[in-house]
């Protein structure tokens, strides 16, 4: 063994009870402290996630989607007249639009769930009509005849829908399918959409992690129910399984930022493309991935927060544009695998004892501090090649301040212990 480690293990042996009590103190507080910041993230959690995808080779740019948001303009004074649920027959007017333009998938992030979770009513009579017209909009783009004037067909071929699906908890906390007005028109019978319409649904809940993918999740009577994202994936890959891709398991994925997507002219409003001339239209939006979503603000006309406003590593942005992050990063390779739980508490301990050890050599205040320095710099490298490299996302964080943490209460302890050690000077008269 060598001398310098002979030393350490030597002087630890004669530590006093009570300071093995406080480590193991520290100890405890810390794991229990990482863990709980683990489920309730940071901030700079986010952002230094955020910093690490940005170091990625791959570049963060939106190749595949454009977000057409509905805003204030179209929900508080145009044709939607401030309400909630959304009119369907504007939603039948839009989906013709960008059926028109040429879009390869047309993902719908709007609540069309059923006044009634077990679908007594499916719908609001007051609805039926323009319910009837969405539904037949919905029919057109995804299968029937095109009546849209110069209309035809994308050149990667027949044009998908993606739809929203209600997904609820029952009572033993097991995921059960909920009712959605298109539910009569059987869009939705099986996991992978309906095969002669070309239309897929995915629940639009969103993880507490905002990092992470939302799963393909399994149900109570034992099929599965992909998220939004996957399914608007599987419409573009053109049925390739959730299931065989391993969507089942955690990953995580990293983040456009929302002025990138403006950059890119990925961001429209839903008055523009309803205004645009045909040819506009195309050319902005053919055999793209299309997600239409809400941006209104909560109480009037630039009054109150933008409804589905979420915190994400970028900032706050509204849902659709998660939506449209998760798929970009499902179709370019950018996902993540965690590192395991128990993998990441077994670095922190080791880090803490090799902190540990550092202080009980003899050596100086400047050495301690340079030992703890490399350290850190070794916790960073760590982070770094296992994101980039292993694509396996290490927080570095909280671990970072465990160990910064340690440094400074061993230090507390040893100038304490100096202080009671340091010989008193008697006056003689």
């Amino acid at each position: 063994m060598p001398s310098w480690l002979a030393e350490g293990w030597l002087r630890l042996r004669h530590k006093s009870g009570l300071h093995w009590v406080a480590v193991c103190a520290v100890v405890v507080v810390g794991l229990y402290a990482s863990h709980l910041a683990r489920e309730h993230k940071l901030w700079v959690d986010l952002y230094l996630y955020q910093r690490l995808s940005e170091l990625s080779w791959r570049a963060l740019e939106p190749r595949h989607t454009v977000v057409v948001l509905i805003e204030d303009e179209a929900f508080w004074r145009g044709d939607l007249a401030g309400r909630y649920p959304l009119k369907r027959d504007y939603l039948a007017g839009l989906v013709a639009a960008l059926d028109c333009a040429g879009a390869d998938v047309v993902a719908l992030d709007i609540d069309v769930r059923s006044p009634d979770p077990n679908g007594r009513p499916v719908d609001h009579p007051d609805y039926a009509r323009e319910t009837a017209k969405f539904i037949a909009a919905l029919r057109t783009m995804a299968g029937g005849p095109h009546s849209c004037l110069g209309s035809r067909k994308s050149s990667v071929g027949q044009r998908r829908i993606v739809l929203s699906k209600a997904l609820g908890i029952d009572a033993s906390g097991q995921y059960i399918p909920q009712a959605n007005i298109y539910d009569p028109a059987d869009f939705c019978r099986t996991d992978q959409g309906n095969e002669n319409l070309s239309i897929y649904c995915g629940y639009l809940e969103l993880p507490s992690d905002i990092r992470v993918l939302p799963p393909l999740l399994r149900l109570k009577d034992g099929t599965h129910m992909q998220s939004f994202a996957l399914a608007i994936v599987e419409a573009r890959n053109r049925h390739a399984s959730a299931l065989d891709s391993g969507h089942d398991r955690l990953q995580y994925g990293s983040y456009i930022p929302v002025e990138t997507f403006r950059r890119h002219g990925a961001i429209l409003l839903a008055r523009d493309i309803l205004q645009e001339s045909p040819e506009t239209r195309r050319r902005k939006l053919e055999n793209k991935i299309v997600l239409v979503g809400g941006s209104w603000s909560e109480f009037a006309f630039g009054r109150g927060m933008p409804v589905d406003l979420w915190s994400t590593p970028v900032g706050q942005i509204p849902g659709v544009l998660l939506h449209a992050n998760y798929v970009e990063a499902l179709l370019d390779g950018r996902t993540y695998r965690p590192l395991p739980e128990l993998a990441m508490e077994s670095l922190e301990i080791a880090l803490f004892l090799l902190c540990l050890l550092a202080f009980e050599l003899e050596l100086s205040a400047g050495r301690k501090t340079r030992v703890v320095g490399a350290l850190l710099l070794c916790l960073i490298l760590i982070g770094y090649i296992a994101f980039q490299n292993l694509g396996i996302v290490f927080d570095v964080f909280l671990p970072f301040l465990f160990l910064l943490g340690h440094a400074l209460f061993e230090q507390i302890l040893e100038w304490r212990a100096a202080a009671q050690t340091k010989p008193q000077i008697v006056e003689v008269p």
